[in-house]
């Protein structure tokens, strides 16, 4: 009874009521409680405090129905469409949002693409980061695009886009059209040229938005017979699907193409890419984003349909003393290029080259069978190789001007690669017998 007595005899007019009924023998426990009860109502801060509570849970049950019936409402009336960077049609569905949209954004980003072959730039504006709104079939579609910097174990980081499409009341195949609709334009402008892939950021596989004129094979010259080689072998594995599997061995071929600088290597893989409806993917090991993790992922999530490239394979992997020379720095090791060639994880229906101007300096672990399965060497002109380059220059020349522009370049006494031969040849495009008797300029 003192405790109570302390507690409430320091009180104005309530508090002293109650500690003069404390002392009182015949207040019994009841009544106290009752009049301790009485007394806290009639106190402002407690009587407020008690109202406070009783409206913020009121409060709080209001906002929590609110909630649930929005999340309840997006459940069942909201579709929406989440797109990373990674994926080939992200830039479809951008630069679709800015060519049909009724109600187009204001805020952009920027991308510039130099085609260095047509010497062309050219630049592309797609909706900025953040959030953004637009009008497209009679339905309003927001548009959040978000942006998210993951860093690697050595400290290069890696940006990963994501762009979230929603909308209302959208029935079940609006997306599927939608995306068929982004497509559509790309898709035929594929089918017309050559696709080239390259990576972007050391993490996914980007595309030129301009697919490059189809070469035909007759178009490069090469050796008599390799051509018709490459193309019989690549015709063959296309063709033997059911063989590889029958068989238990894994569906995948690698190409080395080898030989000096300008011998064609390159353009004998986007001929072959046009012949057969492939697109080409190229990778540079010498790229710092890369890691293994990165190579194997890359490797093994081409675009279909795709001939992956590793061009001068060579010098991704050279010796320590080359490396410290040359300051050369890449994070990727030929053990993880060779897990993901071939793998347990690696994917099959894949088709690698590999080229290099220095066959002798590749490890034998990278070009053993299984993993380079056609090897061939690309060297400089033939006599062969000549007159056929000159013939295909000219239109209807002589048999004796043919004859004629491979004695003289045979005078020269030095070899000559096919770049430097069509060069010249491009340079006196309009009249054979200049490019004859020009020939020293070589």
């Amino acid at each position: 009874m003192e405790t109570f007595e302390a507690l409430f005899c320091g009180q104005r007019q309530n508090g002293s009521i109650i500690a003069e009924l404390i002392k009182e023998e015949s207040l019994d426990q009841s009544r106290f409680f009752e009049i301790l009860i009485k007394t806290l109502l009639l106190n402002p801060f407690f009587s407020g405090g008690i109202l406070i509570s009783i409206v913020g849970f009121f409060w709080y049950s209001i906002q929590w129905a609110i909630d649930l019936g929005k999340a309840m409402f997006r459940q069942n009336y909201q579709q929406s469409l989440e797109i990373t960077n990674e994926n080939m049609a992200f830039s479809w569905v951008m630069e679709h949002i800015n060519k049909k949209s009724k109600v187009k954004t204001q805020h952009f980003s920027m991308e510039t693409n130099y085609d260095y072959d047509e010497e062309e730039i050219d630049f592309k504006f797609f909706p900025g980061f953040g959030s953004h709104y637009f009008y497209y079939k009679d339905r309003w579609i927001t548009v959040d695009r978000c942006k998210e910097e993951k860093k690697s174990h050595d400290d290069y980081s890696q940006k990963t886009e994501t762009v979230t499409l929603s909308t209302w009341g959208a029935n079940p195949n609006y997306w599927k059209e939608f995306l068929i609709e982004c497509s559509a334009e790309p898709v035929q402008a594929m089918k017309k040229g050559l696709q080239v892939h390259f990576v972007q950021d050391g993490s996914y596989w980007n595309s030129w938005d301009k697919p490059k004129r189809r070469r035909t094979m007759d178009s490069v010259i090469l050796s008599s017979g390799l051509s018709e080689k490459l193309c019989k072998d690549v015709q063959t594995f296309l063709e033997s699907a059911d063989w590889y599997h029958e068989r238990g061995v894994p569906y995948r071929r690698g190409y080395l193409l080898y030989g000096p600088p300008g011998t064609g290597k390159t353009s004998v893989i986007s001929a072959l890419a046009s012949q057969f409806g492939y697109s080409v993917a190229i990778l540079s090991l010498n790229d710092r984003l890369l890691t293994d993790s990165n190579v194997n992922q890359l490797i093994n999530r081409a675009p279909n349909k795709t001939i992956i490239l590793l061009e001068d394979i060579d010098v991704a992997f050279v010796s320590r003393e080359e490396k410290e020379d040359s300051k050369k720095e890449t994070c990727v090791t030929l053990s993880g290029l060779l897990n993901a060639i071939d793998g347990v994880a690696s994917a099959e229906e894949r088709i690698i080259f590999m080229t290099t101007n220095y066959k002798e300096r590749l490890d034998s672990a990278l070009i053993r069978p299984g993993r380079i399965d056609f090897q061939a060497y690309l060297g400089h002109c033939t006599e062969d190789m000549i007159e056929r380059m000159f013939r295909r220059f000219y239109n209807d020349v002589s048999d004796e001007m043919a004859k004629n522009f491979v004695e003289a370049t045979k005078k020269l006494e030095k070899t000559v690669s096919p770049a430097e031969l069509q060069r010249h040849l491009i340079y006196y495009k309009l009249d054979p017998q200049e490019a004859i008797d020009n020939v020293h300029s070589l």
